[in-house]
């Protein structure tokens, strides 16, 4: 198996195991300077990836593109306080700590860690009531959109790390 110990002019490592002999690929992005919601940004992950009861395993490689929608702060435990960019896509399961990167340049912007839920104005609405008039069941739709958490809060954290 091949051990990369240093990536040059890397801030943030990837790696994926690629071939059945063990080898590992490690991709290395830079930081992103600024994040642009303008921009195309995606996502390299193996949220499809399986091992069988066997141990043959499969590597279902997804690459995610779109752009940022929202940037903030985050409210709840336990990134609270993080700044958070709201991706256009999902963060699939299985494709937590996946790369967020700037789909040009390679330069990272975040990482994925949850999805946010929007509720759409309905379109239609369905409801289900009893005899009595009581509600059984009602649907609502909704679109996920992934939650990455940004460079800036990960290097903070990495820097307070590394003093203690």
């Amino acid at each position: 198996m091949s051990l990369v110990t240093s990536l040059e002019n890397t801030d943030v490592a990837y790696g994926t195991l690629v071939e059945p002999d063990g080898n590992v690929t490690l991709y290395g992005f830079q930081l992103a300077q600024t994040v642009d919601g303008s921009k195309d940004y995606a996502t390299y992950e193996h949220s499809g990836s399986s091992c069988k009861p066997d141990g043959t395993i499969t590597f279902n490689v997804r690459l995610r593109k779109g752009y940022i929608v929202g940037q903030t702060k985050y409210e709840f435990a336990p990134i609270t306080g993080a700044d958070i960019l709201e991706m256009s896509y999902p963060c699939l399961r299985g494709a937590s700590g996946s790369p967020v990167f700037e789909h040009t340049n390679l330069s990272a912007v975040g990482v994925m860690v949850q999805n946010v839920d929007h509720e759409l104005a309905p379109t239609q609405l369905i409801r289900a009531v009893d005899d009595d008039g009581e509600l059984i069941e009602e649907i609502k739709y909704s679109i996920p959109q992934g939650i990455a958490v940004s460079m800036t809060t990960l290097n903070s954290q990495l820097n307070r790390h590394q003093r203690h």
